[in-house]
Formats: C-alpha cells, structure tokens, sequence
C-alpha cells in the first residue's frame, strides 16, 4: 500500500529573538523544503531603496500600498516551504502555524 504524504506550508512566528529563523532553517533543512524568511525579504528591499529597516518600515504607517506590495511576496510561496515571518500565518492561513515564545532574558 502506497501511502501518500500531505506535503505543507509551515509558517513561524513568535517574540523577537525566539530562534525563528534559526528553527526555520534547520526544518526547512531536515524536511527537505523551501526557507523563506520575511525578514530577510523586507532587509533587501531596504537595501535595495537605500533605506534602513526602521524607514523602510515606516513607509507602511502612512502607505498602505507599500504594505500592500509587502504582502504580495506571500504568493510568490510555494507549498513544501518553511516562512518565518511575523504575520506570515496571516497571510498563509491553510499553513501549519507554529508559536516560538521565549523569555525576553533569554532571547538572541
């Protein structure tokens, strides 16, 4: 009997500093997926506005174009994939969501 194996979309949120993306890398590697990192994302298109992360970020409080575009990058994810991103069960609400939470004191 073949049984088939339910392929997912794992997303990854949790506290600032909690080891998502660390946990997001070694998962995407030990199950053979895709790594996307919303983070990672929002610091190049920063750079590539020649921006830091702080105004690039603050485009979105009176742009919601700019939020808009942000958002967009979510459908560009392909099943078989680990995100680690903020809003990211938001955004891929059929994913498996999982919570890091961590004690601020112990945080990276």
């Amino acid at each position: 009997m073949n049984i088939g194996i339910i392929m997912t979309i794992i997303t990854l949120t949790g506290n600032i500093g909690s080891g998502k993306t660390t946990i997001g890398k070694m998962l995407s590697t030990e199950l053979q997926y895709s790594f996307f990192s919303m983070g990672e994302f929002v610091r190049k298109q920063a750079q590539e506005k020649n921006m830091s992360i702080l105004h690039f970020n603050k485009l979105g409080e009176n742009n919601p174009a700019h939020d808009l575009e942000l958002d967009k990058y979510y459908l560009t994810i392909n099943p078989d994939s680990v995100v680690d991103g903020r809003l990211a069960w938001y955004h891929i609400s059929s994913s498996f969501k999982v919570f890091l939470k961590c004690a601020y004191s112990t945080a990276a």
